[in-house]
């Protein structure tokens, strides 16, 4: 499955989000192609933001696409994307935009 990424801007100083986003990688190695948030061949998006200011889920609403996503804030686990990833993104249930 394809997964378009969108990083927020990384203004958190005390939220590793890059630490976060290697873990979720990791724990999805081989069953996930990353490409990136507006490219046209995702079939869903993760949208990493550092605080719950979330940038990055501002941007992708105010853009044209309209997959499902999942949005990380801190405080969001490694399961929960990979429970969604498994859910909407491979077919468990039909995405509706929902996040």
């Amino acid at each position: 499955m394809k997964v378009g990424v969108k990083f927020c801007g990384g203004c958190n100083p005390e939220y590793d989000w890059l630490g976060f986003w290697e873990k979720v990688r990791s724990s999805l190695d081989g069953r996930v192609e990353w490409v990136r948030w507006d490219d046209g061949d995702a079939s869903c998006l993760l949208v990493l933001n550092g605080c719950f200011t979330a940038c990055g889920e501002r941007e992708v609403e105010e853009s044209p696409v309209s997959l499902p996503r999942a949005v990380v804030l801190p405080g969001t686990g490694v399961d929960d994307v990979t429970r969604f990833l498994d859910g909407k993104c491979r077919g468990g249930e039909e995405g509706n935009g929902e996040k």
